[in-house]
């Protein structure tokens, strides 16, 4: 750890230093401020105390602050204006805390939300809860180990070796006194959950919290793996169309959209159906269903320009040169993300006149499907499982439509929020298949779970580059 710290090992001091990509320097009246090379900007501070904050580099613990202001005739002020301009620069996410003990260093405490208020235990607080909340975890991150909770303003990165094991129980010194520390965060907690906090599942806590922009974590469209951006070797971003698969395809036909029902009428019918009929569905009523949902229907994005500075909504494919599209984006008929449109989609056939059972992928280019050879057991387990969801094991749908996700190619852009988009996709895909089946007289439903494992099975595919997400099942009315 970096400073002074104090002798005594059962006493806690913080010590306040800039983050990574922040540099201070001190000028006239102020310390000026660089943040990830953007700036700089300046923080007014006393001129007495400029030398004191040109160490936050390494640094400063509060009370240095106050030696530094002690000569001063106007102590009391100029020592407010110090922590005024600490607290500024804590607020902004700019500084972390090094917390050690005698010569430990023991955490460092880095702040997740502006108005972050960290301050050490006293000796006389009463001991802390037994245990770490149900909601609190650690995890590896760059060779540390580093505690989380959704609902704790800060993370901990672990310095001192016994530290994990003081997370459960430590009777002694260093130990202890973290313990409070942990405590006051929040990390801990008493076994007693209020009502409505048991009803939460420790993975949905977890993403509510990681996935809505809060805070100073990066969310939203970073593009953090463009080479001018990343600072190591960076996976090149998937393209708007998925590599075809090798194996037989089928041409789906082109339903006519004239006869479609009025919008208000389809909405207001709408329900979800689960008892199919006694005749299969049809070639036509897969292509109309797919036609409408899922395919491309324009691709948009021109050569040379950065696709971060590209809005997509003001773009005109008709007046683009056709020579010079590359489709950075793509439009379907329900929203996604950036319009980069990465979810796929695939249909498990039990019965359909004109299409052989087995699994199939659905070519959003060419409205088209080819069939995956070896996948038919993959594809009707997956039948069976959307029957059980269901609650009707012995009447599964006809058919099955699996939407997966290529995430690598809207993480490529979007950081934090990247898995969200793509449940957010799949939620408006699935409405649009759920309205697009009543207006053609079938019956469907969504099924509530599904198996990423029969997926990569029927596949072949890593889990890491393209993985189910959702399903939906339907058949003759």
């Amino acid at each position: 750890m970096n400073g002074r710290l104090p002798a005594r090992a059962d006493v806690l001091e913080a010590r306040w230093r800039c983050r990574t990509g922040v540099s201070v320097r001190p000028v006239e009246g102020a310390v000026e401020v660089v943040v990830d090379g953007r700036g700089p900007f300046r923080v007014p501070a006393p001129p007495s105390l400029a030398a004191t904050f040109a160490q936050l580099a390494q640094g400063i613990a509060e009370n240095d602050l106050a030696a530094a202001a002690g000569g001063a005739s106007a102590y009391v002020s100029i020592l407010a204006q110090g922590f005024g301009v600490l607290a500024r620069l804590r607020s902004l996410g700019l500084l972390v805390a090094e917390v050690g003990a005698g010569d430990r260093h023991l955490v460092t405490v880095c702040p997740l939300a502006p108005g972050f208020e960290f301050w050490l235990p006293a000796a006389t607080e009463t001991d802390p809860p037994p245990g770490l909340s149900r909601f609190s975890y650690l995890r590896r991150e760059g060779g540390r180990w580093v505690l989380e909770n959704p609902d704790v303003p800060c993370r901990l990165v672990l310095h001192d070796p016994d530290a994990p094991a003081w997370l459960d129980r430590a009777e002694t010194s260093p130990g202890r006194e973290l313990r409070r520390l942990l405590a006051r965060m929040g990390f801990l907690a008493a076994e007693d959950e209020c009502a409505p906090g048991r009803t939460w599942e420790f993975h949905d806590r977890v993403f509510h919290h990681k996935s809505r922009p809060s805070g100073h974590t990066p969310h939203g469209g970073t593009w953090r793996f463009r080479p001018e951006v990343s600072s190591g070797p960076t996976p090149a971003q998937p393209g708007p169309v998925r590599v075809s698969y090798e194996g037989e395809t089928v041409e789906l036909p082109v339903p006519d959209l004239a006869a479609s029902r009025p919008l208000a009428e389809v909405m207001e019918r709408r329900r979800s159906r689960r008892r199919m009929g006694a005749e299969p569905v049809t070639l036509a009523n897969v292509g109309a269903l797919f036609y409408r949902v899922a395919r491309n229907t324009e691709g948009i994005g021109a050569r040379g320009i950065d696709p971060g500075a590209i809005d997509p909504g003001a773009i005109d494919p008709g007046a683009i040169d056709p020579g010079t599209i590359q489709d950075k984006f793509v439009q379907r008929t329900y929203p996604s993300g950036g319009s980069l449109h990465e979810l796929e989609f695939y249909l498990a056939v039990r019965a359909c006149r004109g299409l052989e059972p087995g699994f199939h992928h659905y070519r959003a280019d060419a409205h088209a499907l080819t069939r995956l050879g070896g996948a038919g057991s993959a594809a009707q387990a997956m039948i069976r499982k959307c029957a059980m969801s269901w609650a009707q094991p012995d009447a599964p749908p006809q058919c099955l439509v699996v939407i997966a996700s290529r995430m690598p190619r809207v993480a490529w852009k979007y950081e934090a929020i990247a898995y969200r988009l793509s449940l957010l996709g799949a939620g408006a895909a699935l409405h649009a298949l759920g309205l697009a089946a009543e207006d053609l007289y079938l019956h469907g439903c969504i099924s509530g779970t599904g198996d990423p494992a029969l997926f990569a099975r029927a596949t072949g595919v890593s889990s890491w580059e393209e993985t189910s997400i959702a399903e939906f099942g339907f058949g003759s009315a």
